[in-house]
């Protein structure tokens, strides 16, 4: 009868692993972020982003456009459209052709709304740090996915002569969902960079990131196979570049 059972449960998993989308994890991916910054006024500010990612096998295109309006020296709060494509969701994992493989969509359109909260970290030593947190909603307006997106960052500011010489910051951001997968935390992204004030309009900055997935089973995947379930995860880090460049 043992044997039986532990038969069973072999032909089970290995017909699950058939389906089953794999894990996968990769180093050192490629990464690069270009910013735009366009003060309008003392209060307003225009930003925009166009970034290049290596996702294993996937290559990932974006651009953001943010409009931001300061309430005081230590809140602010915005709207942000952006358009990405070579993202993955839970709903590409598909079935074509007798087959079960990824299948990611094309362009995606989204919208953000966002509030920030800086403030100087004084009582840390150096007494030049700033603590960040972004409270951020987003709304794939393609695939119609709601998430939270809440951002927290630290800075120290190296300072020479009374100028600020350079940077250096971790952030840690999470992909909180609301009408999709069963996580309760669907991603997570680790940054640790520097960047250097060369010049007042030009800040060129190095990066490296992690980031965590989970990938649940997809609507097509829970139509044909009801008591079946599968839990995937992407592991992958990045080494990046960019420059910040602030137009007068």
């Amino acid at each position: 009868m043992i044997k039986r059972i532990i038969f069973a449960l072999l032909i089970a998993s290995s017909t699950l692993a058939e389906h089953a989308p794999s894990s996968e994890k990769k180093n050192f991916n490629p990464y690069g972020i270009f910013r735009v910054f366009k003060k309008l006024d003392h209060k307003h500010t225009l930003m925009g982003q166009t970034l290049y990612r290596k996702d294993n096998d996937r290559n990932v295109f974006g651009a953001e456009l943010s409009y931001r309006r300061k309430v005081s020296k230590h809140i602010q709060y915005g709207i942000e459209a952006d358009i990405y494509s070579g993202i993955r969701h839970d709903n590409d994992w598909i079935k074509e052709n007798g087959s079960w493989k990824w299948k990611d969509e094309g362009t995606e359109f989204g919208a953000s709304l966002f509030l920030k909260f800086k403030r100087g970290l004084y009582f840390l030593p150096g007494t030049n740090w700033i603590g960040e947190i972004n409270l951020k909603t987003h709304n794939n307006l393609t695939e119609t996915l709601l998430s939270l997106k809440p951002e927290f960052k630290l800075t120290y500011i190296h300072f020479e002569n009374g100028k600020p010489l350079y940077n250096i910051y971790t952030k840690f951001k999470y992909y909180v969902p609301l009408n999709y997968s069963s996580k309760d935390i669907y991603g997570k992204w680790l940054y640790l960079g520097t960047m250097l004030h060369w010049k007042k309009n030009l800040k060129p900055f190095i990066f490296l990131a992690y980031s965590s997935v989970s990938w649940t089973k997809s609507e097509e995947f829970e139509n044909s196979h009801l008591d079946e379930d599968y839990d995937a995860e992407s592991k992958l880090s990045h080494i990046g570049i960019g420059l910040n460049y602030y137009l007068d």
